[in-house]
């Protein structure tokens, strides 16, 4: 077999030898195909040069022997035989083709680029600061009346409208550079001529500006040129930086920008231009927020900032649109960042502007916005678009101002709830309806509302809750109940076969959830049933406690076996919660991990279990039997009887462990310790039993003596029980143990034993001893046998 796979991996790397080799020699069969038409055209009957005849018979012979060439030959043979060509070797062809693809390649002209397109640009960004550098010390020194300075600049701008127009036809692009610098000049001096000269009444600033905004437009799209809208109405933006705004209106000044921002909506109506738009949306804000941050939050005008913010986020929100729709866009990053900044920044400054006596209006602010999302989502979609996924976008902002528009407007509770049937609607819409941006919306939902959980716990039991709160009637297990069916079904959605994520099997953050979400789940349920559990208890000690008085003061006295009966109930339902887990698990899911899970918490559970005999069930024996109890509540039998209740929730903790031990992957190096195991719990328990009934009945030095000799018969039984199965292990133990009993009894009994406590303990030990050597004896040959 091994022969046959050694020859198999050697054929293969030939076949792939030959294969190459044949790709190669394409070039060659061409370039003889083409000699041999040749020769057939001009009717000669030569025949085959002894050149070629001697190439073909070597190339023949090449093939040949590489078939009887052993595998580490291979590469050294192939690097031996050169393909050959007309032209000369197969890397001489290739470095002459590669020439010639560079060469037809045109290079970048820089120095026409920079002359013909970068200079203009610059010269006429200089030129229109170098007007206002000149204008602002004119007026500093006041050298000319304010009509004169309006008049040169109109005349000035004029002219370089009229030069710029007189070039269009031989020089385009200089020209569109010219003319916007011209327009942008003329915005610059009506807004001075109205604001710090008054030179002109409020009607004729705004129709002048309207003029300016609409040639502007017709120009900017009659030449078909970005730069003309970009300096046209983009430089007018840099008006309130160049003159101040110490003496104009802030109205004025934003429904200047407005005017502004209603010819790029114009210009997009026709051309697709994102410099344009991304120009005018960074002035637009910078300078609204610019004056929104200068003025005191008491002093701000809420209409005026309402009114110019919306404004301004309807306009951009318009031509980003119009952008998609028209001219058919793909949704890239810069177009997500900007419509996302562009939202954000109106929600900020609207909820700020709220933020001053009008905070109960957060939420309906916040609301209205998702509306309008909401809206232009089921606009859009009546338009064909390359893809769905503006369309998604949109939604999912609508989505988003919804989610936070519930912890803005609402309690704790509400948080909760909204959330968790939120990230389930986005995750069925995202999974039904394949829409990846829903599905990946939903996950940081899920977070969100498991966080917003854990937060409403810890607020409702640090604040409002109360002993007097029914169990499982209240606030806190709705809300959480609510949850646990949301994440229920999102856990159903994820593993389902039939809605399959539109992600990638591997993606990070789908493996993530897809881990966190059943982990929330069973976290959840076990919590939230364990709180409940508590409040039974916490309901039944609030109302059984007794009112006394002592002086002029007042004080509750509480029964102290209620709180007893609690921890030994909480242990409980851990086992039957890790107990009722496995069962599912095994008939629904089968998930590896939670069977490992599952046994460490069982171990976890079973050492809670043994801790509370040392205190829950001890303390509940003392009440009943009247020691150090001071409390006036009458103690009952079931003091002593919840200890076998317990006992019985212990053995189906073992249970549970012997049903999950199979699926641990050391499951054979465990059985044996756990057979261990499986001993000392009951030997634990026999000797609590013994305890409690010593105690009981009244008998003094119950640890001692009682003990002793219980663990000497149980050893002797271990034994027994060791030979008769032939399992060494617990007859090493039995040992082990009997020898522990006679350290205790050396140490620790005789000390405080009477005489004839001693006499009976030592005998009784002696008598076990000569037992457990009998049966060695009696069964030597077995044990020899076995060995």
């Amino acid at each position: 077999m091994e022969q046959n796979n050694n020859r198999l991996a050697i054929l293969e790397q030939k076949f792939k030898i030959l294969e190459q080799r044949h790709q190669k020699l394409g070039c060659d069969l061409n370039l003889i195909e083409q000699e041999i038409e040749g020769i057939k055209s001009v009717d000669t009957d030569e025949k085959p040069s002894e050149t070629s005849q001697t190439e073909s018979g070597q190339l023949n012979k090449e093939v040949e022997s590489s078939a009887e060439l052993p595998a580490n030959q291979i590469q050294q043979e192939r690097d031996k035989v050169p393909l050959k060509t007309s032209i000369g070797s197969a890397e001489e062809f290739y470095t002459e083709f590669y020439n010639k693809r560079k060469a037809a390649k045109p290079s970048i002209n820089w120095e026409k680029l920079i002359g013909e397109n970068i200079i203009n640009k610059v010269g006429i960004i200089i030129t229109v600061v170098g007007i206002g550098i000149g204008a602002n010390y004119v007026i500093e020194n006041d050298l000319i009346s304010p009509l004169t300075r309006i008049l040169i600049g109109f005349l000035f701008s004029f002219a370089m409208a009229g030069v710029a127009f007189k070039l269009r036809t031989k020089y385009l692009n200089y020209s569109s550079v010219l003319l916007g610098g011209a327009l942008a000049s003329m915005y610059l001096l009506t807004y001075a001529a109205y604001d710090f000269y008054e030179l002109i009444p409020q009607f004729t600033a705004f129709l002048v500006l309207i003029i300016l905004t609409m040639v502007t437009v017709v120009t900017a799209i009659g030449y078909n040129k970005q730069w003309i809208s970009v300096f046209g109405l983009v430089g007018g933006y840099a008006v309130p930086f160049l003159l101040g705004d110490e003496t104009g209106s802030t109205a004025v000044l934003f429904s200047y920008v407005l005017f502004l921002n209603l010819g790029v909506l114009i210009v997009s109506l026709y051309k697709y231009w994102r410099l344009l738009f991304l120009s005018a949306f960074g002035f637009t804000w910078v300078i609204f927020l610019f004056w929104f941050s200068s003025v005191d939050p008491a002093l701000r005008d809420v209409n005026l900032s309402f009114f110019f913010s919306t404004a301004f986020f309807m306009l951009f929100y318009a031509a980003f649109l119009i952008s998609k729709v028209r001219y058919k866009n793909e949704l890239i990053g810069i177009d997500i960042s900007t419509l996302l900044l562009n939202t954000f920044l109106y929600f900020g400054i609207g909820y700020a502007t709220l933020n001053v006596g009008l905070e109960k209006y957060h939420g309906a602010f916040t609301v209205l916005l998702a509306i309008v999302h909401l809206f232009v989502g089921q606009v859009i979609q009546r338009y064909e678009l390359p893809t769905k996924t503006t369309h998604s976008f949109i939604n999912g902002i609508f989505l988003v101002f919804i989610t936070l528009a519930i912890p803005i407007q609402f309690t704790e509770k509400w948080i909760t709830i909204a959330w968790s049937l939120e990230a389930l609607l986005l995750l069925w819409m995202g999974r039904t309806k394949k829409l990846v941006v829903y599905e990946i919306l939903s996950y940081p939902t899920i977070f969100l509302a498991s966080l917003s959980l854990l937060y409403y716990w810890v607020w409702f039991y640090l604040e409002r809750s109360s002993a007097a709160t029914y169990p499982f009637i209240n606030q806190m297990f709705l809300t959480s109940l609510v949850f646990l069916l949301a994440f229920a079904a999102i856990l159903f959605l994820l593993k389902s076969e039939k809605e399959r994520s539109s992600l990638q099997e591997n993606n990070f953050v789908l493996s993530i959830v897809n881990t966190i979400v059943p982990l929330f789940l069973i976290t959840g349920t076990y919590l939230v049933l364990f709180f409940e559990l508590s409040r039974v208890f916490e309901f039944w000690e609030f109302n059984s406690l007794i009112i006394e008085s002592s002086g002029y003061n007042n004080f509750n006295v509480y029964n102290p076996s209620i709180y007893l009966f609690k921890i030994l109930a909480q242990i409980s339902y851990s086992i039957v919660f890790l107990h009722l887990g496995f069962k599912i698990n095994k008939k629904w899911f089968e998930v590896e991990s939670l069977y490992r899970i599952g046994f460490f918490f069982s171990i976890v559970a079973m050492l809670f279990f043994f801790m509370a005999f040392f205190g829950a069930v001890q303390d509940l024996r003392h009440y009943y039997l009247g020691i150090n109890d001071a409390s006036p509540h009458n103690q009952s039998i079931a003091n002593i009887l919840m200890r076998y209740i317990f006992i019985g929730f212990g053995f189906l903790n073992i249970k549970t462990l012997t049903d999950l031990l199979p699926y641990q992957k050391s499951s054979i190096r465990f059985t044996g310790r756990f057979e261990l195991f499986l001993f000392f719990t009951l030997l634990f328990i026999l000797s609590s039993e013994l305890i409690q009934w010593l105690d009981i009945f009244g008998f003094e030095n119950s640890y001692k003596l009682g003990l002793s000799i219980l663990w000497g018969l149980f050893s002797l039984a271990l034994v027994l029980y060791g030979i008769l199965k032939s399992n060494q292990q617990l007859r090493v133990a039995s040992l082990a143990l009997f020898a522990v009993t006679l350290v205790k009894l050396f140490f620790y009994d005789i000390s405080h034993l009477s005489t004839i406590s001693k006499t009976v303990v030592f005998m009784s030990l002696g008598i076990l001893l000569l037992a457990i050597s009998f049966l060695y004896n009696r069964y030597r040959e077995k044990l020899v046998e076995k060995a």
